[in-house]
């Protein structure tokens, strides 16, 4: 089969003098593979990995969602969290197609609930 992951994004941005509308719906995607892994991981002030199952042998999609009220997260795929390519903020969630290796996460003050869900690729 091919196509079986559906995308939609909307993202509405006003603060003047910015005025920003972007809108893509239907972007279709192969899964490789019906292999997911996910949950909520208390993510701590120190770096620990994301508890991704070794099932999901290539990593292909995955949404991430602070659902912390207070304290930020970043992801990084170094092991100390020093080179975060993400930087989510209370509530904040972001959905990004993942090349290979390991995704650590590091909170800011304190611990924070990480959700997250990736698929095989």
């Amino acid at each position: 089969m091919a196509n079986e992951i559906t995308v939609t994004i909307q993202l509405d941005v006003v603060k003047s003098p910015i005025s920003d509308q972007i809108r893509k719906s239907n972007l279709r995607f192969d899964l490789a593979t019906a292999v997911k892994s996910g949950g909520i991981q208390v993510v701590g002030t120190t770096a620990e990995a994301i508890g991704i199952s070794a099932d999901v042998a290539t990593k292909g999609w995955a949404y991430f969602r602070n659902v912390d009220s207070t304290n930020y997260v970043v992801l990084s795929t170094a092991s100390d969290g020093t080179t975060p390519f993400a930087k989510l903020m209370p509530g904040e969630l972001a959905l990004i197609p993942l090349g290979s290796g390991t995704i650590y996460g590091m909170a800011n003050t304190a611990a924070v609930n990480l959700e997250y869900q990736v698929y095989a690729r």
